[in-house]
């Protein structure tokens, strides 16, 4: 029991940190310029970043924070 709610205080964590890392570099990226989520299915395995830069006006839809139901692995 205290190991699932150690597991997920730290899921929380993580994903806690890492949309506040990624908030912060999208605001301070030049105009014109943002930041865009990689679906899951995309990544490639040997390579398997979340965020991708690009541009603002360019087809692909920015990064936005909500809500993670998944675990951390899973995002």
């Amino acid at each position: 029991m205290q190991k699932l709610a150690l597991d997920l205080q730290v899921n929380i964590g993580l994903l806690f940190n890492e949309a506040g890392t990624v908030h912060c570099l999208q605001r301070r990226q030049p105009t014109g310029i943002t930041v865009t989520e990689i679906l899951l299915a995309r990544r490639l395995a040997e390579a398997p970043e979340r965020f991708r830069v690009t541009l603002a006006n360019g087809g692909i839809p920015s990064w936005r924070i909500n809500f993670h139901s998944s675990s951390f692995d899973e995002t």
